[in-house]
């Protein structure tokens, strides 16, 4: 390799240096406007991601995503959830982003009816940290019970849907997905009293660790 060759490759790996770190900034940062992810349309000329972006946005809040999007004083967006947590986890979401964008310009993208990329109990531990076992003759809820705390296949998305609406006791959580998801562990928690009680004794709405600006 001449000196005039190896010059260049230098001066563009120096430049690729510079400039992807601060590219890679900025569409983080232009990516935290609330209609970045909305921005797009589908064949249909409905926008992506239109229902759940209402959903988060509405007063009051109708799903538990815009519970957390109503926090005040620093509402949380979609990035807080959707964007990972450590350098491995955005990448990932990078290169997802990618090529969702060139199936996009291809015309063939469509309503995704699943993550790919799902939210896992990191997300949540970033705010909600402070849920601590109690003692087992006051244990009432999941998370009062020390034996959980160590149950790591059970994910906070699992049970706590971010873009559906409330249930019939004002909670984001669905009666038959949690039954299911205490069956892996507990046989018949449908009839089981200890579990039953625990549904019951779910907190009232508005009650949750970190409150809500709009109840």
């Amino acid at each position: 390799m001449t000196r005039n060759a190896r010059s260049r490759w230098i001066t563009v790996a120096v430049t690729a240096a510079l400039l992807i770190p601060l590219g890679w900034a900025g569409m983080e940062s232009y990516k935290r406007r609330r209609d970045f992810c909305v921005s797009c349309h589908l064949s249909s000329g409905k926008r992506l991601h239109s229902e759940k972006m209402e959903g988060m946005t509405a007063r009051p809040p109708r799903t538990l995503a815009g519970v957390h999007n109503s926090l005040f004083p620093k509402p949380m967006t979609c990035p807080d959830c959707h964007r990972g947590v450590d350098f491995p986890g955005k990448l990932k979401v990078a290169c997802l982003e990618l090529r969702n964008t060139a199936a996009w310009l291809a015309g063939a993208f469509r309503e995704p009816r699943s993550m790919e990329s799902h939210i896992g109990n990191e997300h949540c531990d970033r705010c909600h940290h402070d849920i601590d076992p109690k003692p087992f003759q006051e244990a009432r809820t999941y998370h009062d019970f020390a034996s959980h705390d160590k149950i790591k296949k059970v994910t906070c998305p699992q049970c706590h849907t971010a873009h559906t609406g409330r249930n019939s006791s004002g909670g984001f959580w669905d009666r038959e997905r949690v039954l299911e998801k205490c069956g892996a562990c507990h046989k018949n928690p449908e009839t089981s009293p200890g579990i039953l009680k625990s549904l019951e004794s779910r907190r009232a709405p508005g009650d949750a660790t970190i409150q809500p600006a709009f109840r």
